[in-house]
């Protein structure tokens, strides 16, 4: 919407500039008089008058249509094609906020990071992936309250096919910050609804392991053995197996 009147206004501009100059140049005899008295105040006063009125009064008119359109527009609706534009348009700047975030995580600026996040919660085409990252950057400045709010806040996003991602992301990261029990909760979670992903079951061992949750722990091994692809299940079953054998 912004886009389209600038390019109106744009478009009047350049169509008054021709038209302005013709205002003042069409009675011009072609002569250069040369006096001592102010050719402004003397000869031209009527011109500029009128080119000044001219563009007051093409400015009142852009203002006027400006604020009409806006009107009609919230009245009755964008038309399909300006929905469809002004979405595209809101999503991509929420991608660029999310990008910049990431990066401001990198630079250690997390109230920046949770910032951008926030912004691109509401136009942004995976919400539930900007509250993590805003959970993520309130964890850095150690605003644990608010971190649980925004994982809270996934659950009620629209993007529910992240729902798997979302839960895997949250899992783990509760686990990387010593959050077990929450994680196990998240987890157990979204194995019910989403079934024995590897990553899911991977998380979900990890937590039981280090709250000492061993008999959970040995009845998800099958299922984690089962959904590992072959080149992981060396880098993670020998050392819960060790875990076991310890402890069972």
């Amino acid at each position: 919407m912004i886009r389209l009147f600038k390019a109106s206004a744009i478009l009047l501009i350049i169509v008054a500039i021709p038209f302005a100059l013709h205002l003042l140049v069409k009675d011009d005899p072609g002569m250069v008089i040369i006096s001592g008295t102010n050719i402004l105040t003397q000869k031209s006063f009527t011109l500029m008058m009128t080119f000044s009125g001219f563009i007051f009064g093409g400015l009142a008119l852009f203002v006027i249509t400006y604020l009409t359109l806006r009107f009609l527009f919230r009245l009755l609706g964008l038309p399909q094609f300006l929905k469809r534009s002004a979405k595209a348009r809101s999503e991509k700047s929420a991608s660029r906020n999310v990008a910049r975030a990431e990066l401001a995580l990198l630079e250690n600026d997390p109230k920046l990071a949770e910032a951008l996040h926030l912004s691109a919660v509401k136009n942004g085409a995976n919400p539930s992936f900007s509250y993590i990252g805003a959970a993520r950057a309130a964890h850095a400045q150690g605003k644990t309250a608010l971190r649980d709010q925004y994982l809270r806040a996934v659950e009620t996003t629209s993007d529910q096919h992240n729902r798997l991602h979302s839960g895997i992301m949250i899992g783990e990261l509760l686990n990387q910050w010593g959050e077990h029990e929450k994680a196990r909760t998240v987890l157990e979670r979204t194995r019910k609804e989403k079934g024995d992903h590897h990553r899911v079951l991977t998380a979900l061992a990890k937590s039981y392991e280090q709250q000492g949750l061993y008999d959970e722990l040995l009845k998800i091994m099958p299922a984690l053995h089962k959904s590992l692809p072959k080149g992981e299940r060396l880098a993670i079953e020998p050392e819960l197996y060790v875990t076991l054998i310890d402890h069972v």
